[in-house]
C-alpha cells in the first residue's frame, strides 16, 4: 500500500516556493525603501495571515491530541507539518521590527504626541506598560517560543512513534502535552493579536479581539486542511484513502466555525455601536459600521467620515462572503462530501480569510500616513503574501520530505481509515 511508504515529492517544489518566498521578500524590502507605510502594513497581513494558518492547525491538532479522537489520525501527519511552520515564523517576524514606527503610533510618541488631545494623550501614557517595544519583542518571541516547542515536541514524538511499532509512550506523551499546550496557546495568541493587530490603534480595545483572531485563524486552519486532503492525487498520500464521511466530517467543522466567525465579529460590533464610547467607535467608524461620529481622539473625524464610506463596500462583502455564501454552502451535505465543492470552498475561505485581515489592518494607516487611501490593492500587498507564504510552504514541503504521509504506527489508524458517521 503506497500509503506506508515514505513520502518522497519532488524537491522542485521546495525550491520553487523558496524562489517565490525570496522574490517575493526582495520585492517587498523594495517597497519598504519606496512607500514604507503602506509595505510595511502589507508584511504586517501577509504574516499575521501565514502565521495564522499554522497557528490554527496547532490548536487543531492538539484538540485532536486532547480529546482522544479517532477519525481525525488519518489526517494527523499534514496537521503536524503544517504546524511545524511556526518554527520558521520568528524569522519572518524581524522585518517588521524595521518598521514599528510605520505600524505603530505608539512606537513613535513624539509624532503621536502631535495629533493627540490630552485625553488621549493620558489614555496613551496608562498603556504605555504594554505599549512599548520591550513588551512587544519579548512577548512575540515568548509566544513564537511556546509555539514552536509544542509543535516541535508534537512532530518530534510523532516520527518516533512511526520507528517504534507498538511503543505507547509517544502517543501518551502527545495527549498529555495537548491539554496544558491549549491553555498556553490560547494565552499567547490572544497577546499576539492584541499585540500585532489591535495596537495599530492604540486607544481601541475590545474584549474580544483575542478570540476573533482565534475564529478566522481556525477556519482558514480548517480550510487549508481540507484543501491539501482533497486536492493531492498522490497515492503516497492521505488524500487518496480518506472516505466521504472523513470529507464530511470537515465539512461540518468548516459549517460550525463560519458560524463561530460571524457570531464573534457580530457581538464585538454590537457592543461597540451599543455602548459608542470615543475611544471604542472609531474602530467600525473607519470602516462603514458606527452609527454616529464622536469626538475623535486624534482628531480625525473628516479622515473617518471619508474611510467609511471607502471601507463600506469590504465591510458588507465580508458579511456575505465571509459568512452567508459559506454558510449556506455548508448546509448540503452532498456538498461537503463532495472533493470539488470542498476544494472550492476551502480556496475561497483562505482568500476571504486575507480580506478580512486586510479589513482589520489597513485602515489604521490613517494614524502614521497624513492623507488616508481608500482601499486598493498595491503590488506590495501582492509580494509580501507571496513572499511570507514561498518561505512557509518550501519550509513544511520540506519537513514532509522522506517521512511517512500518516502515523503508520498509531493504533487508532486502522480504525481512523475505516471511519464511518456513528
Amino acid at each position: 500500500m503506497s500509503l506506508f511508504q515514505p513520502f518522497t515529492g519532488s524537491r522542485h517544489t521546495v525550491w520553487l516556493a523558496l524562489g517565490v518566498g525570496l522574490l517575493g521578500l526582495s520585492g517587498t524590502a523594495a517597497g519598504f525603501v519606496q512607500n514604507p507605510a503602506h509595505a510595511y502594513h502589507s508584511y504586517l497581513v501577509a504574516f499575521a495571515y501565514w502565521v495564522s494558518i499554522s497557528l490554527g492547525t496547532l490548536v487543531m491538532l492538539c484538540t485532536f491530541h486532547a480529546s482522544g479522537a479517532v477519525w481525525m489520525t488519518v489526517l494527523r501527519r499534514q496537521m503536524e507539518t503544517i504546524a511545524s511552520g511556526l518554527t520558521v515564523g520568528v524569522l519572518l517576524f524581524l522585518p517588521l521590527l524595521t518598521g514599528m514606527k510605520h505600524l505603530y503610533v505608539w512606537a513613535d510618541t513624539e509624532k503621536a504626541a502631535l495629533g493627540l488631545h490630552d485625553h488621549a494623550w493620558e489614555l496613551m501614557r496608562h498603556k504605555a506598560p504594554f505599549l512599548n517595544m520591550v513588551t512587544f519583542v519579548v512577548g512575540t518571541l515568548l509566544c513564537f517560543g511556546t509555539w514552536a516547542l509544542v509543535s516541535e515536541l508534537l512532530f518530534k514524538w510523532s516520527r518516533d512513534q512511526d520507528t517504534r511499532p507498538g511503543d505507547e509512550q509517544p502517543l501518551k506523551k502527545m495527549r498529555a502535552l495537548a491539554a496544558p499546550a491549549l491553555v498556553a496557546i490560547a494565552l499567547t495568541m490572544s497577546f499576539a493579536a492584541l499585540a500585532w493587530l489591535m495596537s495599530l490603534e492604540p486607544l481601541w480595545f475590545s474584549s474580544m479581539y483575542g478570540v476573533y483572531y482565534f475564529a478566522g485563524s481556525f477556519l482558514a486552519a480548517f480550510a487549508m486542511v481540507t484543501l491539501v486532503t482533497v486536492v493531492p492525487e498522490d497515492e503516497r498520500l492521505q488524500g487518496a484513502y480518506v472516505s466521504e464521511e472523513h470529507l464530511h466530517n470537515l465539512g461540518k467543522l468548516q459549517l460550525a466555525f463560519t458560524a463561530f466567525w460571524a457570531y464573534i465579529v457580530f457581538s464585538q460590533f454590537l457592543i461597540i455601536w451599543h455602548a459608542n464610547q470615543a475611544e471604542e467607535a472609531p474602530f467600525f467608524l473607519a470602516r462603514g459600521l458606527s452609527r454616529v461620529a464622536p469626538a475623535q481622539a486624534f482628531g480625525e473625524h473628516r479622515v473617518l467620515s471619508h474611510s467609511g464610506d471607502a471601507w463600506w463596500p469590504v465591510s458588507l462583502f465580508l458579511m456575505l462572503f465571509h459568512f452567508a455564501l459559506p454558510f449556506l454552502f455548508f448546509l448540503s451535505s452532498a456538498a461537503k462530501k463532495s472533493r470539488k465543492y470542498l476544494a472550492f470552498m476551502s480556496v475561497w475561505l483562505l482568500l476571504v480569510h486575507y480580506i478580512d485581515l486586510f479589513w482589520a489592518v489597513m485602515p489604521a494607516k490613517r494614524l502614521v500616513t497624513p492623507a488616508l487611501t481608500a482601499p486598493s490593492l498595491e503590488w506590495t500587498d501582492v509580494t509580501a503574501f507571496f513572499g511570507v507564504g514561498g518561505i512557509s510552504v518550501a519550509f513544511v514541503w520540506w519537513r514532509m520530505h522522506g517521512r511517512y504521509a500518516v502515523p503508520v504506527n498509531d493504533p487508532a489508524l486502522g480504525a481512523s481509515l475505516r471511519y464511518q458517521q456513528p
